[in-house]
């Protein structure tokens, strides 16, 4: 961010744009300040990315992590995961922070996507009706992964939508977790913080989808 700051500042626009860029795919994950999530490294890249002429199609392109380490799977198979999930602390769009410690004694379904995978953008309404239907219950809880490199597309795609889930902006926790990275995921976490399942991919043709998910949920409550 820092090289990108003085490239702006001699006049190194190009320079510039590549560092921020850079920055945006190896930074931490954001934090909240006073009950908001700020993202000073998007927000000059962007402001940048305008006054270059940049259009917003393009930016969407520019912003987005690699295609390499990110793609969009239409399947939906469960796999056990081979790895342990570490403890996380990550804050939703409203600045609110979950932590694993607090989710403690709930079986929890995370799901993972972005605004611009096709399969999460049909698996999602499934999602929010499920948590409709178990936003109450004590022992379960609904937790999504969002890993789009621009936050700010996020909370208007969302509020279009009418999502009401919990959106934790988790780019870098994701990478970080995951050698290849395929979206949309669901995990399914254990009352005591493991790891116990995980689905690749959506199936559209699975009628029993929401079925299938509070199945895993009940069958890790009592393991």
């Amino acid at each position: 961010m820092n090289r990108a700051r003085l490239a702006v500042l001699e006049g190194r626009k190009i320079d510039a744009l590549t560092y921020y860029q850079k920055g945006l795919n190896t930074r931490e994950p954001l934090q909240p300040t006073r009950g908001k999530l700020t993202d000073d490294v998007m927000y000059e890249a962007r402001a940048l990315w305008k006054e270059t002429g940049g259009t917003q199609v393009a930016w969407e392109v520019w912003s987005r992590p690699p295609a390499a380490n990110i793609q969009g799977l239409a399947e939906g198979r469960w796999e056990k995961p081979v790895k342990a999930m570490p403890a996380f602390e990550l804050a939703d769009l409203s600045g609110k922070s979950w932590q694993t410690k607090k989710l403690e004694g709930k079986a929890v379904l995370i799901n993972v996507w972005a605004t611009w995978c096709v399969p999460c953008q049909a698996e999602l309404p499934k999602l929010e009706k499920l948590y409709e239907q178990v936003k109450d219950r004590s022992d379960f809880q609904i937790l999504t992964f969002n890993i789009d490199s621009d936050p700010g597309l996020v909370a208007p795609f969302v509020k279009d939508k009418g999502f009401t889930f919990p959106v934790l902006p988790a780019y870098r926790f994701v990478q970080d977790l995951l050698d290849l990275v395929s979206i949309p995921q669901n995990w399914i976490v254990d009352p005591k913080g493991v790891w116990r399942w995980s689905q690749m991919g959506y199936d559209a043709s699975d009628a029993a989808w929401a079925e299938t998910i509070v199945g895993k949920l009940e069958s890790v409550k009592t393991k």
